[in-house]
């Protein structure tokens, strides 16, 4: 009679006693695949939304009739690769040289100077600065910075303005919510590129050797 009793019982609960085993097997299942880590993402140069900026610092006995500068890119490309896993990044940027802006007002405020420079000044100052002794743009249209060490605490990198190098460091402030966003800035040379700086009035008006750097680059 005993007998009897079990069996119905198992023929009426046939998977009460794997009930439990059954519920564990997922848990176990999901602790033994964690969620991969995600790979570097490769994002494009907004030339529209990059910034990038640079202040030239009058000198000279005659200094007081001259003007600080503000030269900007209007045509900036390449690329940035964002390892969040690593934490690292690589930077390849491209500026065209022909189209850099001189003394725009918006420029001039985004670096701090003061005044305005007229659109006749404007386009003088800039012929000055395309010419063979300076920028030279009719042989060197680009700059370029390659990064060779990049992370969210330090970039370091090969900047080449006019055919040549120069390794730079800077700083970043890094905005990974939306994209991609990297600003920074540093302080460089005209004689780091092999020219001095512009000169007039036998140096009674002219550029220090001293170039501020300031930008943000997006990428999307």
């Amino acid at each position: 009679m005993r007998r009897s009793i079990f069996a119905c019982l198992m023929v009426l609960f046939p998977t009460a006693a794997f009930a439990q085993a059954g519920d564990e097997a997922p848990a176990e299942a999901a602790e033994a695949a964690p969620a991969p880590a995600p790979g570097p993402a490769t994002f494009k140069v907004s030339n529209g939304k990059t910034s990038l900026l640079v202040r030239t610092y009058k000198g000279g006995v005659m200094s007081a009739v001259a003007h600080d500068h503000a030269i900007a890119s209007t045509q900036t490309s390449g690329t940035i690769t964002w390892d969040a896993a690593a934490g690292a990044c690589t930077m390849d940027i491209t500026v065209d040289v022909p189209s850099l802006r001189v003394d725009a007002a918006q420029d001039r405020r985004k670096l701090g100077l003061d005044g305005d420079v007229g659109a006749d000044d404007q386009a003088e100052i800039r012929k000055n600065m395309m010419a063979a002794d300076q920028l030279n743009a009719a042989a060197h249209k680009t700059m370029t910075f390659k990064s060779t060490a990049c992370s969210a605490s330090k970039v370091t990198g090969s900047l080449t303005i006019r055919g040549k190098s120069k390794t730079v460091s800077f700083t970043p402030k890094l905005d990974t919510s939306a994209g991609f966003s990297l600003s920074g800035g540093f302080d460089m040379k005209h004689t780091d590129f092999g020219f001095d700086g512009y000169s007039a009035a036998l140096g009674a008006i002219r550029n220090e050797d001293k170039l501020t750097m300031k930008f943000t680059v997006v990428g999307e």
